[in-house]
């Protein structure tokens, strides 16, 4: 009779009530439970390869990269956002994604967390470096009014160049004015006409930035007049 009793270190003890006349080779397996698994908390990084500066206008993605040894025994990820820009969202994923615009340039502060199935979780911080793209200036259509004969005439134009606050510079010049009238490097009209500038004047102004991009507008202008007092002509 074959006994196996079930005891500490996995002991097997045969017992017999008759002679044994012959010996029986066998083979007992014995599963071993399998080891417990440890949840290990998610480590989140970035590669140094990836491009933490992102260009104004321009769609800007990143990666993030986790560390968990517990995905293969069916651990999940789950990504938030602690601190992000406006114009920047975090992906179910884990991907940054987003595009700036000019008033988004500059240095921006982020921090996400990953969190796995049993709570433990990760946090990263980042700092995404925003770049200008130069936009091009406009110069405003607005009226100039008019100027009067034998008067001084000024008009300041009218301009919107976005990139002013990143440093960017505007420069004026005349594509086609009247004799009588002059542009500053500032965009400032002047001039006093004469009799002979009464009528309506036709000019052209450009205006061009640090970037090299350009803008021109066209105006009209009118020259009032103004009586003059008769005089004799003598021979």
């Amino acid at each position: 009779m074959l006994k196996i009793l079930a005891g500490v270190m996995a002991l097997v003890m045969l017992t017999s009530c008759t002679a044994i006349d012959k010996v029986t080779s066998f083979v007992i397996s014995i599963a071993e439970d399998a080891a417990p698994i440890i949840n290990m908390d998610p480590e989140m990084s970035v590669s140094a390869s990836d491009n933490l500066s992102a260009n104004e206008d321009s769609p800007f993605s990143l990666q993030l990269h986790v560390a968990d040894d517990d995905l293969q025994y069916g651990d999940r990820l789950t990504f938030s956002a602690v601190q992000l820009p406006s114009w920047l969202y975090l992906t179910l994923d884990g991907v940054l994604e987003g595009t700036p615009e000019n008033g988004d340039v500059g240095t921006h502060e982020v921090q996400v967390r990953v969190t796995d199935l049993s709570g433990e979780s990760d946090e990263l911080s980042l700092t995404i470096v925003v770049k200008n793209t130069n936009d091009a200036p406009i110069v405003l259509a607005g009226p100039l009014g008019f100027a009067t004969e034998d008067m001084l005439y000024e008009q300041q134009l009218e301009y919107e160049d976005i990139d002013l606050i990143h440093g960017d510079e505007l420069k004026f010049s005349a594509v086609n004015l009247p004799e009588w009238l002059k542009l500053t490097p500032e965009g400032l009209l002047t001039g006093t006409p004469s009799n002979a500038d009464v009528g309506v004047h036709e000019l052209v102004v450009q205006a061009i930035d640090k970037g090299k991009l350009t803008a021109e507008q066209s105006y009209t202008i009118e020259v009032k007049n103004v009586n003059d007092s008769p005089s004799f002509i003598t021979k």
